[in-house]
């Protein structure tokens, strides 16, 4: 873990939270068959917060619902239930200059650098547009505004504004697409896989650039990935998602070092040691994910936990203080009906191995 990241910040307060946020597709809706009766339960309830100035991470297998999570933050998608509060103010449903002041402040990274730029514009024009659609700028100043956000992300005005996204390495599409979302001057930027489609080569290089920016600028991430170094190396909390469900929220060094949940566990044995000479244990889960159309009752995890406690088909565990900062949606524990005896697993062996980026 970068030692940079888990420095206290000098202006915790929430800047962003979700408060019992859901999000269900119909499946009739989204395949065009089916009686509509059947649910998919994108994001089924899920509560935290964003504290200015640092990195939240959100990780877990396809499908569990991160991606979902960071297009309704962006107000892509409208919340079944629940709200996004931003600096306390209920965003889900707003308009005028709120909504427009909640656009300007968080914005995204996207994973594909290539389509997530128009092949049809030159760079110059797609780092000005945001500028342009705030109308904040007179055109002199929003010429001055683009050099100096290019400048910021490594690339020259003079030479590169010109040219079109094709012409640049996707290391470079990736720093256009960071300046464009530094170009509003954002508070937020909600960063999805930000690295998994650039070249293992350059990524470190992408990362330490978020890193840098965000102490330059005081932003605050929220960083979708299924790289679990990148996010240990980048984040100062970990968000563990299973089928739209929290199940884990704790400081990085805690869920990497002592991961509370099973399935926490099986997702980190499962990420390759830093060096080949490193033992992990490895967890292997029987079953596979399931259906999001019919998820199992109780806790969604029981048919594949090798430490099912009968009533963990029944009951739905809530999301509780194991210790300050790091909660746990787990019957194991004594808060949820469990007894010391029942979390024997994790003092058995050594926990799963750390990762980071040099």
């Amino acid at each position: 873990m970068n030692p940079l990241a888990s420095a206290t910040m000098t202006d915790p307060h929430v800047v962003l939270e979700a408060s019992g946020l859901k999000k269900h597709f119909s499946v009739s809706g989204m395949l065009g068959f089916g009686t509509g009766s059947e649910i998919i339960r994108a994001v089924d309830g899920i509560d935290f917060q964003v504290m200015a100035g640092e990195t939240l991470g959100i990780v877990g297998e396809s499908g569990c619902g991160k991606t979902t999570v960071a297009r309704l933050l962006l107000l892509l998608e409208r919340p079944t239930a629940g709200k996004i509060l931003f600096e306390g103010t209920n965003v889900v449903g707003a308009s005028g200059s709120t909504i427009k002041e909640y656009r300007r402040a968080v914005q995204a990274v996207f994973q594909d650098p290539f389509s997530s730029l128009s092949p049809r514009m030159r760079v110059g024009n797609i780092i000005a547009e945001p500028i342009q659609v705030a109308g904040e700028l007179s055109n002199h100043e929003v010429k001055k505004r683009v050099s100096e956000v290019m400048g910021q992300v490594g690339l020259d005005y003079n030479a590169h504004a010109n040219l079109y996204p094709h012409e640049f390495s996707g290391g470079q599409r990736q720093r256009i697409a960071i300046a464009r979302a530094l170009s509003v001057r954002p508070r937020v930027l909600i960063l999805d896989e930000p690295v998994s489609a650039l070249d293992v080569s350059i990524r470190a290089q992408v990362m330490n650039l978020l890193f840098e920016l965000q102490r330059e600028f005081d932003l605050t991430y929220l960083m979708i990935s299924h790289d679990l170094s990148g996010v240990e190396y980048l984040s100062n909390r970990v968000m563990v998602m299973y089928l739209g469900r929290l199940v884990e929220l704790a400081k990085t060094e805690d869920v990497f070092l002592q991961p509370a949940h099973p399935y926490t566990e099986a997702l980190l044995s499962a990420a390759p040691p830093p060096h080949p000479d490193i033992e992990s244990r490895e967890i292997i889960l029987k079953g596979e994910v399931p259906s999001p159309i019919n998820p199992p009752t109780g806790c969604h995890f029981h048919p594949r936990c090798p430490y099912v406690l009968p009533e963990c088909s029944e009951t739905h565990p809530e999301l509780l203080a194991l210790q300050p900062g790091h909660q746990v949606a787990c019957l194991l524990y004594p808060d949820h009906g469990g007894t010391s005896a029942h979390r024997e697993w994790n003092t058995k062996g050594s926990s799963p191995t750390s990762s980071g980026i040099s």
